[in-house]
């Protein structure tokens, strides 16, 4: 598994190359120029072409494409994302401060998926053609037709315009976390549920399954010794790789809980074209892509002893 592993470490420069190559691009072929919408977005509405000249020789944008991209990437590899647009900052300081915010919203929605996604899948999959069954499919089908920013929506009108219980907005304390975690947990909870709920079904219906019930083993210890761990090896994948997921998510989630993470910075930066924090963030989320792909194979040999990554086919 360490030589399949890294194997697949050695592609990841050339996919962050890759990666970078995209945005840059898309970024300089979409409208609006940096410099006229964040001093149009400061207020000075009446400005000169020599002022907008200016700026973009400050940043650099008055080079072409492949000078522009060139100055970048030497930064990049020196560790340096540049200076933001709009704020003049490190972007490098700006995505630390922003981080943890989302790092809180992300972890939160993952254990609240976990914890809510394994017993419904169980419990599912257990009485299959029941009421209980029909039930935790509904939710499930609901958790994943509704759109987050919907549901967030709606959270904010019932559990604080309405009932009062938690902030519609902000961070800071523990309230400020609960519904922007719920209203990202949901969609992959619902993923999950579904899951959980098939690949236990079809778990349930192998021959050692009725050898083990054979031998008089309680239904209970069928389910959790013989049949989970199978069972378990597509959610796992799912939730690994919903990570990248959540991440990218979080922005539209942050955004409408005005929650100030990493999210919320990207769409923010995206509507001043704050071209350097844009790139920095891309590439964060490319490798968090990357790496939790990475994990998933690492916890497929964990899971199922049978898989042995980088073995060739006999």
């Amino acid at each position: 598994m360490g030589t399949y592993l890294l194997r697949r470490s050695l592609g990841i420069p050339p996919l962050l190359l890759s990666a970078s190559v995209v945005i840059f691009l898309l970024l300089r072929f979409s409208p609006g120029d940096p410099a006229e919408v964040i001093l149009a977005q400061s207020g000075e509405y009446a400005v000169d072409k020599e002022t907008v000249a200016q700026l973009r020789r400050e940043w650099g944008l008055d080079l072409s494409l492949p000078a522009q991209y060139g100055r970048w990437l030497g930064q990049v590899a020196r560790g340096d994302f540049g200076r933001s647009f709009s704020t003049s900052r490190p972007v490098s300081e700006l995505l630390v401060e922003r981080l943890p915010a989302t790092l809180q919203l992300t972890v939160g929605a993952l254990l609240v998926a976990l914890v809510v996604a394994t017993p419904l899948g169980i419990l599912s999959a257990v009485r299959s053609g029941g009421l209980l069954d029909g039930f935790c499919r509904l939710i499930a089908l609901a958790g994943v037709s509704m759109p987050g920013f919907w549901l967030g929506l709606l959270l904010i009108w019932t559990f604080s315009v309405r009932l009062g219980w938690f902030p519609a907005i902000g961070s800071g304390t523990f309230r400020h976390l609960v519904l922007p975690t719920v209203a990202l947990a949901a969609g992959v909870a619902a993923t999950q549920t579904r899951l959980i709920r098939a690949s236990l079904l079809e778990v349930l219906g192998q021959p050692y399954v009725d050898v083990a019930r054979a031998k008089g083993l309680a239904e209970r210890i069928v389910i959790v010794r013989h049949c989970l761990r199978n069972a378990l090896i597509p959610a796992i994948t799912a939730l690994a790789l919903s990570v990248g997921g959540l991440l990218g998510g979080a922005a539209v989630i942050e955004t409408v809980f005005a929650y100030p993470g990493l999210g919320k910075l990207a769409v923010d930066s995206i509507g001043s074209r704050d071209y350097p924090v844009i790139q920095a963030y891309v590439l964060l989320m490319t490798l968090v892509f990357v790496f939790s792909s990475l994990l998933v194979d690492a916890a497929y040999s964990v899971l199922d002893p049978r898989i042995r990554l980088g073995a060739r086919a006999q």
